[in-house]
C-alpha cells in the first residue's frame, strides 16, 4: 500500500513542471530502500574521531583505512556478501568496477585520491559479517570539520539517505563548535541518534564515563548513548577472525 502512494505521488510530481524534480527523486529513493528491507544505519562525527575504527570493531575486522590524515572521501556502503569485495560508482558515467578489498584505500584514501579526482560518487564493500546479514547497511561517511571542504559538503548532502546515524564524538578533545552546527544540521533529517563516546581510555579511573554535555542550542534528539575504546574492542575480534581475514 505505501509503495503505491509513492508510486502516484512519483507520477504527480512528473506530471506537474512546476513541482521540483528532487521530489521524485528522493520519493524512488525512499521506495527503494522500502522494498530492499534494508537499514541505513550512517556513521557519523567530526574529523578524526574514529568513525571507520568503530565499523571495523563492530565487523571484526580492520577493512577501512584510517589514519593521522582525513581518510573517507565518500560514502562507503557496507552490505552482506560472502566475498570480501567492493564495488566503486563514479560520477562521471565511468562503468562500475570492482576491486579486492585490499585496494580499496586507492579510492577512499585523500592521499592516494586527492580531492577525489577519480570522480567516485560513492563506494559499495561486501563483507560476511553477522551484523550486515541482518539486512543493516553501514555507512562510513567523510568527516565534518576539517580543512577538506568537500569532505563536509559530501555528508551533508548524504543526509536524506539515512534512516538513522550513529554520532561518533570524542573523549578528548571535547565536542567542537563544527560539531555543534553539525548536529544543528543533522537533527532534521535523521529520524534516530545514537551517539557513541569513543576513546574512552584517554579518561583515567578517577574520571570514569561522563555523559557530554548537550549545549542548549542543539534539539535533545531520541538517542541512544554508549561509550567504548574502539581499537580496543577491534583486537581480540580480529584474533578470533583471523581465519575469515586470511581468505580475503
Amino acid at each position: 500500500m505505501l509503495q503505491q502512494l509513492i508510486d502516484r505521488f512519483i507520477a504527480l510530481v512528473q506530471e506537474c513542471p512546476a513541482l521540483p524534480a528532487e521530489l521524485a527523486q528522493d520519493a524512488a529513493m525512499l521506495r527503494e530502500r522500502l522494498s530492499s528491507g534494508q537499514l541505513h544505519l550512517a556513521v557519523m562525527g567530526q574529523f578524526k574521531r574514529g568513525k571507520s575504527t568503530l565499523i571495523n570493531a563492530l565487523l571484526g575486522a580492520e577493512i577501512l583505512p584510517d589514519g593521522v590524515l582525513p581518510v573517507t572521501l565518500v560514502p562507503v556502503f557496507l552490505h552482506y556478501g560472502p566475498q570480501p569485495e567492493f564495488e566503486i560508482r563514479f560520477a562521471n558515467g565511468r562503468a562500475p568496477e570492482r576491486y579486492c578489498v585490499e585496494r580499496l584505500g586507492d579510492f577512499v584514501n585523500e592521499a592516494n585520491n586527492p580531492k577525489n579526482r577519480e570522480n567516485v560518487s560513492r563506494v559499495d564493500l561486501f563483507y560476511p559479517a553477522d551484523l550486515l546479514q541482518r539486512g543493516i547497511v553501514l555507512i562510513d561517511t567523510p568527516g565534518i570539520g576539517s580543512t577538506l571542504q568537500h569532505n563536509t559538503d559530501t555528508t551533508l548532502d548524504f543526509l536524506p539517505r539515512c534512516d538513522a546515524a550513529v554520532v561518533v564524538l570524542s573523549a578528548d578533545p571535547p565536542i567542537t563548535a563544527a560539531e555543534v552546527a553539525f548536529l544543528q544540521q543533522l537533527q532534521p533529517h535523521v529520524a534516530r541518534l545514537f551517539f557513541v563516546l569513543n576513546k574512552i581510555d584517554y579518561l583515567d579511573s578517577e574520571q570514569g564515563i561522563i555523559t557530554p554535555h548537550r549545549p542548549p542550542e542543539v534539539p535533545a534528539p531520541d538517542v541512544v548513548r554508549a561509550a567504548l575504546h574502539s581499537r580496543s574492542t577491534l583486537r581480540p575480534k580480529i584474533a578470533s577472525n583471523s581465519s575469515v581475514i586470511a581468505s580475503s
